[in-house]
């Protein structure tokens, strides 16, 4: 069964189609990727799995359709991601902003935490543990109290990144992680963070322990369909390619249409019978 089902998805905001029917699957274990140009929806697609947006089609996560949950939920469910402008606090210490994302797995109620009871305290202390193992893992050591807003652009993405794995996911969602870095930026965001992402992962399954920190399936979307990257993905899916086929095969069912048509109309006229051959060789090429 797949991790992750999308099934003819579609967004439209008033007459501008963002989605159009995609469908994909990925598999458990899979680094998947979203691939097409500026403006193609593929955050409008993180957005609709994120729950952010309100697409038309049915999106399932492990069997569970998640197509009516609110984020909240979704997030529960194990499915974290980050963002193409990064949407950092500012104001908020490195270790702050990475706290945020441990917020679906607080299990004390306001009342609990505004009295700071001994239940909050632990907490408190099992989840900054759990920051401070994944700050280790996307070596933010020398920055841990450095507020957000003061790093470099390329700090706050490895920010953003620890933010999502603070949900310990099932399913990490990257949105152009790596969108304004320099090329070395790049090449040190996916082979020192998102490819041991993917190994620490197949270790654990290897060794059958619980994965800590880390996700079991990465989607990332990249920015162009030549970008070097792709190669990263074990398979991924190109917005412009599915589009191409899709109206490929839309061509052949209007051509087979007619020939049926024409056929049939031919027959008739001329009284003889019907060549039912070669409307059912047309009827199986448009099925």
């Amino acid at each position: 069964m797949a991790e992750l089902e999308v099934d003819n998805l579609s967004l439209r905001f008033g007459g501008l189609t963002v989605l159009d029917g995609i469908s994909f699957a990925v598999e458990p274990a899979e680094l998947f990727a979203l691939i097409g140009p500026n403006g193609a929806g593929k955050t409008s697609a993180f957005n609709c799995i994120s729950r952010i947006y309100k697409g038309k089609g049915r999106i399932r996560f492990r069997g569970q359709d998640i197509s009516s949950l609110s984020p909240r939920a979704v997030a529960r469910l194990g499915i974290a991601r980050t963002f193409q402008h990064v949407e950092l606090f500012p104001h908020m210490s490195v270790l702050d902003n990475i706290m945020t994302g441990r917020h679906a797995r607080l299990s004390t109620n306001p009342l609990q935490r505004m009295l700071f009871t001994p239940a909050v305290r632990r907490e408190e202390v099992t989840h900054r543990e759990a920051v401070e193992r994944i700050i280790e893992f996307v070596e933010l050591e020398g920055v841990r109290h450095a507020l957000a807003g003061a790093l470099p652009f390329g700090i706050q993405k490895i920010v953003g990144l620890a933010r999502a794995l603070a949900l310990e996911p099932s399913l990490l969602l990257l949105d152009e992680p790596s969108a304004g870095l320099t090329r070395d930026e790049r090449d040190d965001l996916e082979h020192r963070f998102i490819l041991p992402i993917e190994r620490a992962h197949s270790e654990d399954q290897r060794e059958n322990e619980e994965s800590h920190a880390v996700a079991d399936d990465v989607v990332a979307q990249q920015r162009c369909r030549d970008d070097p990257r792709r190669e990263l993905a074990a398979r991924n899916l190109d917005r412009d390619e599915q589009r191409a086929e899709r109206e490929h095969q839309e061509r052949e069912r209007q051509r087979d249409d007619g020939l049926i048509e024409r056929l049939r109309a031919r027959d008739f006229e001329a009284g003889d019978a019907p060549l039912e051959p070669r409307v059912e060789a047309a009827q199986e090429r448009r099925e």
